[in-house]
């Protein structure tokens, strides 16, 4: 999915996406 670790920051906000979505 990603190359590399995504950010922790970027972690949350995903999560929150697919939570919202």
């Amino acid at each position: 999915m990603f190359k590399s670790l995504p950010s922790p920051s970027l972690v949350i906000y995903t999560y929150i996406y697919i939570y919202i979505y």
